[in-house]
């Protein structure tokens, strides 16, 4: 599925009528879906700096196909949960066509 696929769906997901409670539910329950990171991986070169929270990412790139594969965390739930999201778009993906993404539909 193409990365626009993916946004279209998240927008199907989370229509603009949904209320903030719910959007908030809905994110919550993605980061408690959210596979564990492995400990290993959360270093200070993987953490977000910046963040009042906790959150890291890490990104590997498979050299055979060029697609990378994310994985991330956080110790607050809403923060785990917008971290899930990007990771159900961008997992799988190259940093190419990631890099292309418009993020504008995070606003809606």
């Amino acid at each position: 599925m193409s990365i626009e696929n993916k946004i279209q769906q998240l927008l199907t997901d989370f229509p603009l009528e949904l209320d903030w409670e719910a959007k908030y539910k809905k994110i919550i329950e993605k980061g408690k879906k959210l596979p564990v990171m492995e400990v290993a991986l959360k270093t200070e070169d993987n953490i977000i700096k910046g963040c009042q929270s906790q959150v890291w990412l890490s990104a590997k790139l498979d050299q055979v196909n060029g697609k990378m594969q994310l994985s991330g965390d956080s110790d607050a739930l809403i923060v785990k949960g917008l971290v899930a999201i990007l990771i159900e778009l961008f997992n799988n993906e190259s940093p190419s066509e990631v890099l292309k993404t418009d993020l504008v539909f995070f606003e809606k």
